[in-house]
């Protein structure tokens, strides 16, 4: 069984805390990569940005999900492999940003909703 290790000894590829942002409870990277090819169900991204406090629009953005087909996967009740991919690197992005500011989950928000002058942004 492949467990989700990383190239140096013991480094996860995906935190406990990802996974469990995520709801999520696959430790054999193969599950996980399999149940992201199948597509995540949209009460994954719903749970993320509940827990989160980020905005089904900031999500949207991120993600880079047109609000129309935002309702459809709501509709379908799943994501596309791509946009499972990108969820599950936001969580991450996201659990490193609260991280970074000690567990601090409102300083988080609004850092990376802030725009990034030395980017244009």
């Amino acid at each position: 069984m492949a467990t989700l290790k990383g190239k140096r000894a013991g480094q996860p590829i995906v935190s406990r805390k990802v996974l469990a942002s995520l709801e999520l409870e696959d430790h054999d990277i193969l599950a996980l990569v399999k149940r992201l090819n199948s597509g995540l169900p949209f009460s994954k991204l719903a749970g993320f940005a509940s827990k989160t406090g980020l905005t089904f629009a900031d999500v949207s953005r991120v993600l880079r999900i047109p609000p129309r087909t935002l309702a459809r996967r709501k509709r379908q009740g799943a994501l596309t492999q791509l946009e499972s991919e990108r969820l599950l690197r936001l969580a991450g992005l996201f659990d490193k940003t609260v991280e970074l500011f000690e567990g601090n989950k409102v300083a988080a928000l609004n850092w990376l909703r802030a725009p990034a002058k030395a980017l244009a942004h």
